[in-house]
C-alpha cells in the first residue's frame, strides 16, 4: 500500500478477517472460458424486416414473399394478423435493447469504471464481484515476502518485521500460518477501506486498526482512491488489458495501473494487475523516503 505524509489522519476501522477458500494457490484457479456471444442484433434486424414486410401486407401491396407471408399469419391468427406490425416492432425495440445493455456489460473499460464507482459508493460487495480480490493480494504478497528476503532490502526493514517476512517465506508450516495471518490482514485492510467509505474520502466511523498486525498498515494511506484515465484496452487470449490511473489522495500521488480484465461466468471482472512488481517497487521506495 502506497505509505501516507503525516497529515495527522487515522487508518480506516480493520477487523480480523478469515480469507476466503482458495485464497492461497487456489485464487489463480483457472477462469471459466468466455461463452460465445448471442447476436441479438440480428434478431432486432430480423423482427424489423418482418414488421416492414407485414405492415406492406396490411395495406394489399402484392410481393411473393409478402404474400407467403400475410398468409401464414392470417392462417395462424385470423384477425391477429393486424397486431403483427406493431408486435414484430415491439420485439426489434427489445432484442435491439438488450443487445445495447449487454454490449455495454461486456466492455472492459466499464468494468474498470464500475470498480471506482463501487469505492466511490463503499459497495465492499460490488467492489468484490468486480475485483479478484484474493488473487491479486496473493500475488502482491507472493512478490512482497520475495523481495522480503533481499539483503539490501532486509536490512531496511525492522529487525522483528524481517524475521516474520522471512519466516512467512519459509513453506513450512508455521510459514504458511503466518503468510495466511498476512493475506488476512491485508484483505481486512482493503475491504474495510472501502466499505467504511475511507477510500471514497469520507471520514471513517468506529475506533482505528484492531486487527492484530493492524501496526503493519499504521502508515498505510487511507485517503480516496480515484480511478482516472482509462485506456484503450488491448484484448488477447486471456481477456484484455486495461491501462488506468488510480490517485490517492492520502498522498497526492498517482499510480499508472495496467489491469488484466478477464470474462468470469457472464461478466467481467478486473482479476490481476501486470504491472505489480513496478508498484510494488515504487511503493516501497516512497516508503523508505517518507517524511518522519
Amino acid at each position: 500500500m502506497p505509505t501516507q505524509k503525516k497529515t495527522g489522519g487515522r487508518a480506516a476501522p480493520s477487523s480480523r478477517s478469515k480469507p476466503k477458500s482458495g485464497a492461497k494457490g487456489g485464487a489463480r484457479g483457472r477462469q471459466a472460458p468466455a461463452k460465445k456471444p448471442y447476436r441479438r442484433e440480428a434478431g432486432a434486424v430480423a423482427c424489423f424486416l418482418l414488421a416492414v414486410f407485414s405492415l406492406l401486407g396490411c395495406f394489399r401491396m402484392k410481393a411473393l414473399f409478402i404474400d407467403l407471408l400475410c398468409g401464414l399469419v392470417k392462417g395462424l391468427l385470423g384477425y391477429g394478423f393486424w397486431l403483427m406490425p406493431p408486435a414484430l416492432l415491439l420485439g426489434a425495440f427489445v432484442w435491439l435493447a438488450v443487445s445495447v445493455a449487454a454490449a455495454r456489460a461486456a466492455d472492459p473499460r466499464q468494468c474498470v469504471a464500475d470498480v471506482g464507482r463501487a469505492i466511490d459508493a463503499a459497495d465492499a460487495a460490488a467492489f468484490e464481484r468486480l475485483v479478484d480480490v484474493d488473487a491479486i493480494l496473493d500475488a502482491a504478497l507472493t512478490l512482497f515476502l520475495r523481495d522480503a528476503q533481499k539483503p539490501e532490502i532486509a536490512a531496511q526493514l525492522p529487525p522483528l518485521l524481517a524475521v516474520m517476512f522471512s519466516q512467512a517465506a519459509s513453506g513450512d508450516s508455521g510459514g504458511n500460518n503466518l503468510r495466511t495471518l498476512l493475506f488476512s490482514e491485508a484483505r481486512a485492510f482493503v475491504i474495510n477501506g472501502v466499505s467504511s467509505g475511507a477510500f471514497a474520502g469520507r471520514t471513517p466511523g468506529g475506533s482505528a486498526a484492531q486487527g492484530l498486525l493492524a501496526p503493519l498498515f499504521a502508515d498505510a494511506s487511507t485517503g480516496r482512491k480515484e480511478i482516472r484515465r482509462i485506456g484503450q484496452a488491448r484484448s488477447d487470449t486471456r481477456g484484455w488489458q486495461v491501462p488506468f490511473v488510480v490517485h490517492d489522495a492520502g498522498n497526492g500521488e498517482s499510480y499508472e495501473v495496467l489491469g488484466r480484465v478477464s470474462p468470469v461466468g457472464n461478466a467481467l471482472r478486473l482479476t490481476s494487475v501486470e504491472n505489480l512488481e513496478e508498484l510494488l517497487a515504487r511503493v516501497r521506495a516512497e516508503s523508505l523516503h517518507a517524511e518522519p
